[in-house]
């Protein structure tokens, strides 16, 4: 019985792990996103003499 309760735990704790590590990717992949979204319109904003 203990030991059915500890696996649970287990699969629960590495789904959590998962989910925290996808939101993290999910994080990454956006700002990388909106970097390459907004490079050049800062570039084209800080020299529009050009």
């Amino acid at each position: 019985m203990q030991k059915k309760k500890l696996v649970e735990h287990r699969i629960s704790l590495s789904i959590m792990l998962c989910g925290s590590m996808k939101i993290i990717c999910f994080l990454n992949y956006l700002s990388a996103i909106l970097f390459l979204v907004c490079f050049p319109h800062l570039k084209t904003l800080s020299g529009p003499g050009q």
